[in-house]
């Protein structure tokens, strides 16, 4: 449930870099629970305990390297930059949805720095309606920024395959 809210930045994203294809966005705006998934089969992280790519020091690091990462094969920074904003927008959701106590009883906030540090969060997720109301609200608002791209997107194509036409029969 708590991915859906991630997913829609990863679509509204489009907007801001309409050449990166959504096939990255959506991995990058998961990348926190990506790399949570390998560190837990690692044994480093698990399952409701995930200091190090979930806490706010971690987040900011992983985002950090992302970015010289997008721009050597872009080369272009404003997508180094949103890609990085991209990934530290899932640790801002999980600020504000963790704890998750409509999910896991015993949860807490999102880490601060590592293992055993302050953990902070608002807790939408604290309720189930709360909960649902925020994942689809980010969700449905990121898909429906990416339909309104990919419509400009078709009218800037189609503007500039009918000016070559134009051009063409001159």
């Amino acid at each position: 449930m708590a991915g859906l809210a991630h997913l829609g930045v990863g679509f509204a994203a489009k907007r801001a870099v309409p050449e990166v294809p959504l096939g990255l966005l959506l991995p990058c705006s998961m990348a926190l629970d990506i790399l949570s998934i390998g560190l837990t089969f690692a044994g480093i992280e698990s399952h409701g305990n995930v200091p190090y790519s979930h806490g706010l020091l971690g987040s900011l690091i992983i985002s950090a390297v992302v970015f010289p990462i997008a721009l050597l094969i872009s080369r272009n920074i404003r997508i180094g930059i949103v890609l990085s904003l991209v990934v530290f927008s899932h640790w801002i959701l999980d600020f504000m949805t963790w704890p998750m106590k409509a999910v896991y009883a015993d949860a807490e906030g999102v880490p601060v720095f590592f293992d055993n540090s302050l953990k902070i969060g608002i807790g939408l997720h604290s309720n189930i309606v709360a909960a649902l109301i925020v994942e689809f609200l980010f969700l449905g608002a990121g898909v429906a920024v990416y339909i309104v791209t990919l419509e400009k997107i078709r009218k800037n194509n189609n503007s500039s395959n009918m000016q070559l036409t134009c051009r063409g029969k001159l």
